[in-house]
């Protein structure tokens, strides 16, 4: 009869990876050679993208998806798939962190959260059974599924803490990036569709500016922990001029919704880290920051009761009547705007027939109904409430905890006014967390609930 360790899965055996190493170097060392002797330089990217993996593999996957998350557009798609860039690196990512978990043995437990999106996710692909037009939800269920895909892989992952370090280091890498080039653009009189709001452009292809400030939030606030958790002065400074940069990129998109969410995110490190010197300059810089804008920033927070926040208030007005029409079950997935057609003349202002949402959860309750408002409800719930076995005081929470609490808490309130529930930021400001309370959470023993 054969021994366990004959019926074991060899990749499991500890000396398996090395010898994988090897080998794959062997291999690669005679394409190499072939590569080069006939100039196709393509497999030579191809080969050094494959050895970065095999040595960093969480940092080169979900670490090149984290950096390129703020630049995700249409002019980084592929042409035969139609998938951008950011969309293909989120696939590679789960791969990878599902093939490293099965050779090193680094498969996790994934938190209670992970079921709760799980079975929301899956009613929401169910959705498009009974969605008033089938089609159109079957166009949402892809990136729905990649989506989840992605986190489901991360947060079963047990990552070490130099890999997590190193992801928010490229994380913050990117949104730095990014801010810096739409700053850079909109000082020299580059804007989004000439409305003068900054944003990140590429020549014909233009970011929502609301979008755009939307991907800064999660860079911004692992900034600001980084900013809490170094000690060398050198380091601080160093993390007050990145921080420079990502609010002035979020303040000249000139987004209200950013400007609202930016107030929640220092709310919340004000209760967890309490008043102390570093808040004050953080506080310090923001003003500054404030004051180099133009008077459309100051005209635009004005208006933003007059406006009915861009006619926002007359498209709730229209989802809500649809809610009382479809509130059981929904519309389906990816139909709200169908929907919306034919309910357009509920608005007390006509402001079109077809119409973004512009708040997930106005999204949630028309496209998913009651059951989609409840699991959507039990997986926010068990992300950011959930209480763990002992409590104490928010102060010596750990630094990273309360920087992605922050940036979800900042989401969740960005969610108020624009629909962004499927887009790759919302599920890596989960990810992040979950990795966060994976290597801190249980000595900190963090109670997530937030009182203000």
């Amino acid at each position: 009869m054969a021994s366990f360790a004959i019926t074991t899965n060899p990749l499991a055996r500890p000396f398996a990876y090395p010898l994988l190493q090897i080998g794959f170097a062997l291999a690669a060392a005679v394409v190499l050679g072939i590569t080069v002797g006939e100039g196709r330089w393509f497999w030579l990217a191809a080969i050094a993208l494959l050895l970065l993996v095999l040595r960093w593999p969480v940092e080169t996957a979900l670490g090149s998806f984290a950096l390129l998350v703020p630049f995700d557009s249409r002019s980084l798609a592929d042409s035969g798939s139609g998938k951008t860039l950011v969309w293909l690196l989120g696939a590679f990512a789960a791969c990878t962190l599902l093939a490293t978990a099965l050779v090193r043995r680094r498969f996790h437990r994934p938190p209670r959260a992970a079921l709760w999106w799980t079975l929301f996710v899956g009613w929401c692909v169910l959705t498009a059974v009974w969605a008033l037009n089938p089609q159109h939800a079957s166009l949402e269920i892809p990136t729905v599924a990649a989506t989840l895909g992605l986190y489901l892989a991360a947060v079963s992952f047990r990552i070490d803490e130099k890999e997590f370090k190193r992801v928010i280091g490229l994380t913050i890498l990117g949104g730095c990036v990014a801010g810096f080039y739409a700053s850079y653009e909109f000082f020299h009189n580059i804007s989004f569709s000439g409305s003068g709001r900054g944003s990140l452009i590429f020549g014909a292809d233009e970011t929502n500016p609301n979008a755009f400030a939307l991907r800064l939030l999660l860079p911004l606030a692992l900034t600001l922990g980084t900013y809490f958790s170094v000690r060398s002065r050198l380091l601080r400074t160093v993390c007050l001029g990145i921080m420079a940069t990502l609010l002035l990129a979020v303040l000249v998109t000139m987004s209200r919704t950013a400007v609202l969410s930016l107030l929640v995110m220092a709310a919340v490190f004000m209760v967890r880290k309490g008043v102390n010197l570093r808040i004050l300059v953080v506080c310090a810089l923001s003003a500054v920051m404030i004051m180099v804008m133009p008077s459309l920033f100051f005209t635009r927070l004005s208006e933003a009761t007059t406006t009915g926040g861009a006619g926002r208030v007359d498209i709730w007005y229209v989802g809500w009547e649809l809610f009382k029409h479809y509130g059981i079950f929904g519309v389906g997935l990816n139909n709200f705007t169908i929907a919306y057609a034919d309910y357009a003349g509920y608005a007390p202002q006509f402001i079109g027939s077809a119409r973004d949402p512009h708040n997930f959860y106005l999204r949630t309750a028309v496209e998913f109904g009651i059951v989609g408002i409840c699991l959507f409800g039990k997986a926010v719930h068990a992300q950011l409430l959930r209480r763990r076995e002992q409590q104490i005081k928010p102060r010596t929470l750990n630094t990273w905890i309360v920087a992605c609490e922050a940036a979800g808490w900042s989401l969740m309130t960005a969610g108020l006014f624009g629909n962004f529930l499927f887009e790759k930021t919302f599920w890596l400001i989960w990810i992040m967390f979950a990795f966060a309370l994976q290597l801190y959470g249980s000595r900190s023993s963090l109670n997530c609930e937030l009182r203000i």
